[in-house]
């Protein structure tokens, strides 16, 4: 520390040696008293000890971590599709404004201040949180090859994680919902229904094939689903990894017995057979080419729009999952069909539906309780 003139101090901290063993300092400028000046310098030196002063990550900047860490991810087994949405938020939100940022400067404070312009940009907590959860993991790398003593990220406050109460439409406005699908396009209308009585994702449904239905168990297995990057399109796992096989109702079943007959005559009447490993929801003649998730969305919102309605298309897993928890049906029964890999999510996303059947049980009981003791 040494004073430039009145009142203004450089502060210079060493922090190891470049790639051809010269010394590197960095340095910064304050305006203040003696005492100020040796306060911040206490805390540069603090800051700066959480780079490691050797030369592997030394000169490194938050972009060139980034990169690293995609690396590492692909090595790791990242799907095509996890490494096109993480590099969307590392391109499209990260790198713009903090790419440059050199590690031996990144602390908390750059994360706190870049959270609330996102936040300010009107993105979401959730979406927030996860730009979080990318620098901590990404400097959590940083931490095991050495390039960092500790996480910087690890010390900011991302916003607290969103929970809206979880919303489903009625039955009747399924039934509207259906109605109209049914005028625009009877394949996707089908779609519609058997998303409302299994509970399936979106990805789900287009990877569904006719193998996966035993029409005299009548069940149907979820064994996996359809993601789309801009490159190509995969059929992977569900998002647990494991399959399921769920039971079908008697309108479940017709419904896709109806289905199954179009797309059989739809087949023949281009000199084509309709075989079992074709996709149940498919847009060519043999069956051969699922509907794509993102079309199935978009869709959606323009039957929204039409009928003025704003549910979401995973709306239509959180009827399933409510009609069941208000009929009384175990919580593991629920979670098995979802494919919760945990049922203690299953009771955290639908807790208010759970309480509301529970209190219509607690009624029920002391009813039959009272008739009893009256009698």
């Amino acid at each position: 520390m040494y004073e430039r003139r009145p009142g203004v101090w450089t502060l210079r901290v060493y922090v190891g040696r470049d790639a051809g063993g010269r010394p590197v300092q960095v340095s910064r400028t304050l305006r203040g008293p003696k005492r100020e000046a040796e306060t911040a310098l206490a805390k540069y030196v603090a800051e700066l000890s959480e780079a490691k002063p050797a030369q592997d990550g030394l000169g490194a900047s938050v972009g060139q971590l980034l990169d690293e860490w995609v690396q590492v991810g692909k090595q790791r087994g990242w799907t095509p599709y996890t490494e096109h949405r993480y590099r969307n938020y590392v391109e499209g939100r990260i790198r713009p404004v903090l790419g440059g940022v050199k590690l031996t400067k990144f602390g908390p404070e750059n994360c706190d201040h870049f959270y609330a312009a996102l936040l300010a940009e009107g993105l979401s907590p959730t979406t927030v949180r996860h730009v979080h959860a990318i620098l901590a993991s990404a400097c959590e790398l940083a931490v095991d090859w050495g390039w960092l003593q500790r996480n910087p990220v690890k010390r900011a406050h991302p916003p607290s994680r969103a929970r809206p109460e979880t919303r489903a439409p009625s039955a009747e406005e399924i039934t509207r919902i259906v109605d109209a699908a049914q005028q625009l396009d009877p394949m996707k209308a089908v779609l519609l229904v058997v998303a409302a009585m299994t509970g399936a994702r979106r990805g789900e449904l287009c990877a569904l094939k006719w193998s996966d239905v035993d029409w005299e168990r009548r069940t149907l297995t979820i064994a996996r689903s359809l993601t789309i990057t801009p490159d190509v399109t995969i059929e992977g796992t569900t998002k647990t990894k494991k399959s399921r096989t769920i039971s079908l109702g008697a309108m479940g079943v017709e419904q896709l017995r109806t289905h199954r007959e179009r797309c059989s005559d739809l087949a023949r009447s281009g000199g084509i057979e309709l075989l079992n490993d074709a996709y149940i929801f498919s847009t060519s003649l043999d069956g051969l080419v699922p509907v794509k998730p993102d079309s199935l969305t978009q869709f959606h919102v323009r039957l929204m729009a039409k009928l003025g309605m704003d549910y979401r298309f995973h709306e239509l897993r959180h009827f399933m999952a409510t009609s069941m928890a208000a009929s009384g049906v175990g919580i593991r029964t629920i979670a098995g069909r979802l494919g919760h890999a945990d049922p203690a999510l299953t009771l955290r996303t639908y807790a208010h539906w759970l309480e509301t059947a529970d209190r219509e049980a607690a009624d029920a009981v002391e009813s039959v309780l009272g008739s009893a003791m009256s009698s």
